[in-house]
This record gives C-alpha cells, structure tokens and sequence, in this order.
C-alpha cells in the first residue's frame, strides 16, 4: 500500500501566494488600474544651454524631475549673465498649473550656489498671456509662485535679473509644478507615455508567471534588484543579473514574489527615457529602448 504524499507547508505557501500574485496582476492586466493619479507628458527646452562637460551635463529637464539638493540642474549657455535665457515647459495638453515652486541657483553645495550667478528676478509667462513677476531671495531659499487662471500647455520662465558670481554662469536646481487636480507630469513625449500602461501590465505579468520568453524581451540587462539585506543595518542589498537566464532563476526562486501584491504605484521621473512607478515598499524601474518601454531594476522596501 502506498503512503500518502504530503506537502511540506512552506512549499504550499509560496505555491500560493505566487497565485494570488498572478490572479492580482490578471485583475488589471490592461493597466488601466495600476496608476490612479492621471499621467501626462511633458517636453522642457531651453533658449540656450551650458556644453555639457566629462563630469556633469545641464540639460533644460533636469531641474523637472525628481529634485533633491544633489540632483543635476540645467544651466544657460551664454557668455554673459543670461538675461533672458530662459526654460520652456509645453504640456502635452492643457492643464491648470496652480503654482510652481523654484529653486533657484545651484543647490547642490552652498559654495558652488555663492561661485555661480545668483538669480535674484525671473519672469513666469504662459501660454495665454499672463506674466508673473518674481522676486528671488540671495538665499538657498524655495520660492512659491502662484498662477491661477485656467489650463495652460506651456510655461516659460524667463531670467530677468542676477547678481554676477566667480563663474558667470545662471542656472536653475528645482523647478516643480503643481497641477489642479494632482497630475503625475512626465518628462518625455506623449507617444512613450501612452506606451506605459500596457507595457507595465505586460512586464508585471511576465514577473508573476516567470514567463521566460516574456522577460528576455521585456527586461533590460544587466538588470539590477535591491531589497533590505544588507550586511549592515539600513542598508540596501544589490543584486545584478546580467542576462535572461539569470533573471528567470531568480524569479523562479520566488525572489520577486512582492511585486505582485501591488495595484496602484504613483510615476516619478528620472530622465526622458527612464522612470520609476513606487508605491509604499516597492519600486519598479523601467527605462525606454527603442520606443518600448523596458524592466531595468526592481527594488524591495520591505522592513
């Protein structure tokens, strides 16, 4: 007589929570569920723009996406001061810009803010006429400007006025737009956005069924994942994967079995070509290649 079999309840356990996950991704796999908060594009372009270096380059979206004191910035490319240089936002459609709020300035250390030009005026127009004056204090100090009016597609922000530095250069660390309602605004074209929605329900479900011909087409290499193990406390462990083969071991060890439990993420960017969809713990990195967006990094939050 043969004994019955018995399941050990740890493999029953992942069994099933690697079903939960795939039945929550199937819930919303046309991604119309996943980002809540609407998601539009944005193109920023300046009149001029400083050469970029070996060390650090000053592209005009730079002070767009995700600011922080140590994050780039753009700067203008004229000899002089920069007097009416200026960044141009156009919105992928109209849309109601409350305020703004400015970081003039380079922030990224009090010396290199006190060497370069200190902007002490600049000029807020939009698209439908309206010129906002803008006073700047000589102080690493965040600058509210409201608007008010109705939607606009496009923003300007014109130099009017500096206190000449050591390096004669203007240039702008944080420029954030606060849209009414709450609007996810992305750096890039309106094609690659309307392209993010399906792509993510795609490389999610790919993860959740560890679908080996999906990820080698869906995923970018090498590709990096991070969770909480590090070898010292509040530390991040990172893992690299520099190929397909790798990344579907992993998956099919059950590494990746959080990324399905999430519905909603909120849309950061990063760059033109690269983005990060977050919730509270998890974090998905996707970047643009060839007009397809791809699975860069994934990182796990979880205490």
């Amino acid at each position: 007589m043969s004994l019955p079999v018995t399941k050990k309840p740890y493999v029953v356990a992942i069994l099933a929570s690697a079903a939960v996950a795939r039945a929550a991704v199937a819930a919303d796999d046309d991604g119309d569920d996943l980002l809540p908060v609407p998601t539009l594009a944005m193109t920023v372009t300046a009149s001029s723009t400083l050469a970029a270096s070996k060390a650090h380059s000053y592209e005009p979206w730079r002070p767009l996406v995700g600011w922080s004191r140590t994050s780039g910035f753009w700067c203008e490319g004229k000899r002089d001061e920069g007097i009416g240089e200026a960044l141009v936002v156009t919105l992928a459609a109209p849309t109601t810009i409350a305020s703004l709020s400015l970081h003039a300035g380079v922030w990224k250390s009090m010396e290199l803010f006190q060497a370069n030009n200190i902007i002490t005026g600049v000029d807020v127009v939009t698209d439908d006429g309206r010129v906002v004056h803008v006073v700047l204090p000589e102080e690493l100090r965040e600058v509210d400007v409201a608007l008010g009016g109705g939607p606009v597609k496009q923003l300007t922000i014109k130099l009017t006025k500096v206190k000449k530095g050591r390096m004669n250069d203007s240039c702008i660390s944080g420029v954030q737009l606060h849209a009414t309602p709450e609007t996810s605004l992305v750096v890039g074209d309106a094609a690659s956005l309307a392209a993010l929605r399906p792509s993510f329900a795609k490389i999610r479900q790919a993860i959740a069924d560890c679908d080996a011909a999906a990820l080698r087409t869906l995923a970018m290499f090498p590709m990096s994942y991070s969770d909480t193990a590090g070898a010292k406390e509040d530390t991040m462990r990172v893992i690299k994967y520099k190929d397909a083969s790798a990344l579907i071991k992993a998956c099919k060890s059950t590494r990746f079995t959080a990324f399905g439990n999430s519905t909603h993420f909120a849309v950061k960017s990063e760059s033109p070509t690269r983005l990060r969809l977050e919730d509270e713990t998890l974090e998905w990195q996707l970047a643009l290649d060839a007009g397809r967006w791809k699975l860069a990094g994934l990182i796990d939050g979880t205490p």
